[in-house]
């Protein structure tokens, strides 16, 4: 077969997607597609027709070479398992680019596969059975392993293990906890949405509803040991309205004592925009909060720009590890030229764990369906800007002066950010619509109610085309939609806007990521709970990387470690900033 080349693997890749919800959608197949079943298994399938729906849970989905001679070729390939009383996996195979070719299914003995709950050790397996994917007529099988008998004097260490696995061209997706959520779409088909973020190997599995060790000083070992926290963060436009209560917000949105470090970012927050500008004070939010998380967590940083608000707290224990607390505001609403009111505008929250920059931006982009161009300027102006007052690279050899920007354009900004900053999240009320009128998008959510059913919708998602055209959010992703549009609600209801403006349900509040191997997203979820806004709240769950050695700079205290606890505890609040 021929190579494809890559910018035919890109594009290809662009729709893997679809893929992925239809492999899932699959996952339960027909006896008559069912290849290398025994009739035990035959007879369970039957079975399962009077049975619940199982709970199906994505182990892989990368692309890998099947086949040999002139079969082989490159296959979008998925392996999922089907767990339940008879649990099964499948693998499904789909060729990369050729459609005309049929796509396969089969049965694979659970016990090729599992890890008894050891992630390195199921990583290996999956990649050994990727390397012995070939036809066999018209099915596709997994090749026995070979393992050759060492000769009598060998070490055992001489024994030829499992094969080198092959480079996929898109990695792995991470391994996620299957729990189930209210406010996740088809539980009955899919109980853990797959992470978009590209990965050297699945992640490890962490249960994120899992509490922290009560000692203080086992959680601060079990992080300098692992290397590992865990990091949730939130974005919601809360329509100036009263926040719900410590005991509502701790049940739906932010639970006590699960995470490391909790990042809460609000839009119209306290007060309307009007009312914003003349006090920007988020005193009332930020006493809500700090009630919620209680004496565990100390405030890292707290900053408001008119109604948008972004804080960040984290729990007790790591405030040791915490310096290079800085924070700073964009304005990009009603004004001419540089100076901008804050009505519009982003806020980014910066700090080192452990030496590990975390840069998190929360922003409430422009309004309507016809903002696409602003929003996408708007994403540029906030990123170049809070690139050239927050990021700084570590000094050259020989000098103690923090490296700047070589730049002053935006795209040099912006690629200077991703390139020094180790984990960037880019979240809030971005405002990006549907470009469809309000019946057809009606139609869709009826006749697709199911996580796959929304893919199409997401077809016409601004931000997807931003992403796509190179317009806005280049280098950055976004971890599978499978919930319902986040905007607008009727007050304390799930229907949608029922006001003469009927305006077209679209996913306005978003949280996208810098991929790589410091950042694994576990989830990304709406909460339908929460209805005292027109907007649903969307969090977003990671596990981030903190072990590495090196502080930012200008984060260093004199003998080069650094500033223990530096920056702790502040608070901003302003309602406009002039760049």
């Amino acid at each position: 077969m021929a190579d494809p080349g890559p910018a035919q693997v890109s594009a290809d890749m662009a729709v893997a997607g679809t893929w992925r919800q239809q492999h899932l959608a699959d996952s339960v197949l027909p006896l008559s597609d069912v290849s290398n079943k025994t009739n035990e298994s035959r007879q369970r399938e039957v079975a399962k027709v009077q049975a619940p729906a199982a709970v199906v849970k994505l182990l892989y989905q990368g692309v890998a070479q099947v086949g040999h001679g002139s079969r082989r070729g490159d296959y979008v390939v998925t392996i999922v398992e089907e767990q339940g009383p008879d649990s099964e996996c499948y693998l499904h195979a789909s060729h990369l680019s050729d459609k005309s070719l049929k796509p396969f299914k089969t049965s694979i003995d659970i016990a090729l596969i599992s890890g008894q709950g050891n992630f390195a050790l199921q990583k290996k397996r999956i990649s050994s059975i990727l390397s012995r994917l070939d036809f066999s007529g018209n099915n596709i099988i997994v090749r026995p392993e070979v393992v050759e008998t060492p000769k009598a004097n060998d070490a055992l260490d001489d024994v030829k293990t499992d094969p080198p696995a092959p480079v996929p061209v898109s990695p792995p997706v991470s391994l996620l906890p299957t729990t189930t959520d209210q406010n996740t779409l088809a539980e009955d088909q899919v109980a853990a949405a797959p992470s978009a973020a590209p990965s050297a190997a699945p992640s490890p599995t962490v249960d994120f509803a899992s509490e922290l060790p009560a000692d203080d000083a086992a959680v601060l070992a079990d992080v300098e040991a692992t290397g590992m926290v865990r990091v949730r963060v939130v974005t919601w436009n809360m329509q100036a309205n009263a926040p719900p209560s410590v005991e509502m917000l701790r049940a739906e949105l932010l639970p006590l004592n699960t995470h490391h470090v909790v990042v809460v970012g609000t839009e119209e927050c306290e007060n309307t925009i009007a009312k914003s500008l003349i006090n920007p004070s988020k005193d009332k939010w930020e006493g809500r909060l700090r009630e919620v998380f209680g004496d565990r967590y100390d405030l890292i940083c707290g900053h408001a720009l008119q109604a948008t608000h972004s804080i960040a707290f984290v729990h007790r224990a790591l405030v040791p590890l915490i310096s290079a607390v800085k924070s700073e505001a964009v304005s990009t609403g009603l004004g001419v030229g540089a100076t901008r009111m804050g009505n519009k505008g982003g806020i980014g929250i910066h700090f080192a764990v452990n030496g590990t920059s975390l840069l998190f931006i929360n922003a409430h982009l422009a309004h309507a369906r016809k903002g696409y161009d602003r929003r996408n300027e708007e994403y540029h102006t906030i990123t170049a800007e809070l690139s050239r007052r927050l990021v700084r690279a570590t000094p050259a050899v020989g000098s103690t002066v923090p490296a700047e920007p070589p730049s002053s354009d935006s795209e040099s900004l912006v690629a200077w950010m991703q390139e020094h900053v180790d984990c960037l999240v880019w979240g809030g009320d971005l405002n990006y619509r549907l470009e469809l009128e309000r019946a057809e998008a009606e139609k869709q959510l009826q006749d697709g109610a199911d996580v796959i059913g929304l893919q199409s919708l997401l077809e016409h998602d601004q931000l997807k085309r931003a992403i796509r055209e190179e317009a806005a959010f280049v280098g950055m992703e976004e971890a599978p939609i499978e919930f319902r549009p986040t905007y607008k609600y009727d007050h304390n209801t799930d229907a949608f806007d029922s006001s003469a403006k009927q305006r077209v349900p679209s996913w306005t509040d978003r949280i996208l990521f810098k991929p790589g191997d410091a950042v694994d997203v576990h989830a990304y979820r709406s909460v339908q709970a929460l209805r005292t806004s027109d907007h649903r709240p969307v969090y977003a769950d990671f596990l981030m990387d903190v072990s590495g050695e090196a502080a930012p700079s200008g984060a260093r205290a004199d003998d080069g470690r650094p500033k223990q606890g530096q920056g702790i505890g502040q608070t901003n609040s302003e309602v406009c900033a002039v760049m």
